[in-house]
């Protein structure tokens, strides 16, 4: 991806001013720096952010500081510190980036380098991880981009001592209070002892391999989730059930992350109850983390809020051309008029048409002879009334059709039709059972029928 401008995060250690060092001399355009003070280290924290200071002054680059309470932040949000931390310092590159190339494409450039690479792949193999835990950080993901991950830690010490610039040590770094820290400081070299080759070395080889088979797998994935989309923007079960575990278990991540923005919160379980429920082929909805929802419906599933999840509902129900009503509603059906249906924006027309031949058709409207449309009342809540579609030999009650349907249990209660007494005439979305509603069915019904006009033209429309 082409860049027109860089945000670099410099922290002062040994790789990020290396970094802001390495940018400087190879990169033409707007550069701008951009150091976290954390607080969490005292008058260090305070000679880290004097040094930065003095480095941009230096190089010429201009530098953006935030200063954070990163430890009572920890402590409020319930997060590890140095997850806080990389909470907060994306947040600023971020106001950094809308603040000043608000109209340019940035990146943010950041200085992990192979250690960090040797240590997040063990430290991730060991919690589980898949492909992707083992292959991260990448080089280049989202806006941020990692130039120095082939580089060690030793090559970027000495291509600073050769350049002579001054850089600041993080105590901390030697002190085995964090996980990263004890594979740094004590399980590593207990390994390079019995290893030939620097397990770093080693294990950024092994990155490299698995790069490569993570970049291809994503590039199948990403095909095939497009591909399983449908138009209303979810994804087909049974195009999920036919593809590989690996393909479509990225496909739901991916879903996930365009509904709610990121990956962050689902984890391996998550994708097993998506899994099983997609397995058992039933509309459902699962309780997600944090209030969210993943439902099956209608042969497509997808992911929403709690909150939203019936509006989500309605919305599938109208894609599949029902009229829902807000309240219970029983409005009778006067000839030439035209009735707007409580709460909402919809507008019940009937009207008085001579000839059934020069009339336009859609899929809300519904003719039949005005002889027959008598006593005709608009109603929800008719899943218990029979229902005999044209054609057919005989009824059904609407709850079996709209179960055979998989239509949103949600939803209903509140699908409209147009009723005579306890039998259900004409339901949009699923057809009529007198009448006709488009040529073809005008063919048939004239076919069986010898009705002269007037007709009543009934049609549901905006107001």
């Amino acid at each position: 991806m082409r860049f027109d401008a860089l945000i670099v995060g410099v922290s002062g250690g040994p790789d990020s001013v290396a970094l802001l060092k390495i940018i400087t001399s190879i990169y033409d355009g707007p550069i701008v720096a951009v150091h976290i003070n954390h607080n969490l280290r005292g008058i260090d924290s305070q000679n880290d952010e004097s040094l930065v200071r003095r480095l941009c002054d230096n190089l010429g680059v201009p530098l953006e500081v935030f200063s954070f309470d990163v430890l009572n932040y920890s402590k409020e949000k319930g997060k590890t510190l140095e997850e806080a931390g990389r909470i907060l310092r994306y947040e600023a590159f971020s106001d950094v980036g809308n603040k000043r190339f608000s109209n340019r494409t940035y990146a943010i450039c950041v200085a992990h380098h192979g250690n960090d690479v040797a240590e997040t792949m063990m430290m991730n193999l060991f919690r589980g991880a898949g492909l992707e835990g083992l292959v991260s950080p990448r080089c280049e993901h989202d806006c941020v981009i990692r130039p120095l991950l082939t580089c060690s830690k030793d090559e970027l010490i000495a291509f600073l001592k050769e350049e002579n610039i001054q850089y600041a040590v993080d105590k901390t770094n030697y002190e085995n209070d964090h996980t990263r820290n004890i594979w740094r400081n004590d399980i590593f070299p207990k390994i390079s002892s019995l290893n030939l080759k620097n397990p770093a070395d080693a294990l950024l080889s092994s990155y490299e391999l698995l790069n490569q088979d993570l970049n291809f797998i994503e590039s199948q994935a990403v095909e095939f989730y497009q591909n399983a989309r449908t138009d209303n923007g979810y994804l087909s079960v049974d195009k999920l059930l036919n593809a590989h575990d690996a393909i479509r278990n990225r496909a739901i991540r991916y879903m996930w992350a365009d509904t709610f923005g990121n990956l962050t919160d689902f984890e391996r379980v998550n994708l097993d109850l998506c899994n099983e429920a997609l397995n058992q082929k039933i509309s459902r909805a699962i309780s997600m983390p944090f209030s969210r929802v993943f439902f099956i419906v209608n042969g497509i599933c997808g992911f929403s809020s709690e909150a939203d999840y019936q509006d989500v509902m309605d919305n599938i129900s109208t894609q599949m051309g029902f009229i829902l009503m807000n309240e219970e509603t029983s409005i009778p059906i006067i000839p030439g008029d035209a009735t707007k249906i409580p709460k909402s924006d919809i507008l019940l027309s009937s009207q008085i048409i001579e000839n059934c031949y020069e009339v336009s058709y859609n899929n809300t409207s519904w003719i039949l002879p005005l002889s027959r449309a008598s006593a005709l009342v608009l109603k929800n809540n008719i899943g218990g009334l029979n229902f005999v579609k044209a054609g057919a030999s005989g009824h059904k009650k609407l709850r079996r059709i709209f179960n055979d349907m998989k239509v949103p249990e949600s939803s209903r209660s509140r699908i409209a039709g147009i009723v005579r007494g306890d039998e259900v005439l004409f339901v949009p979305g699923i057809g009529h059972s007198e009448g006709f509603r488009d040529q073809l069915s005008l063919n048939k019904f004239m076919q069986n029928n010898t009705v002269e006009g007037p007709f009543l033209k009934i049609e549901f429309g905006g107001n």
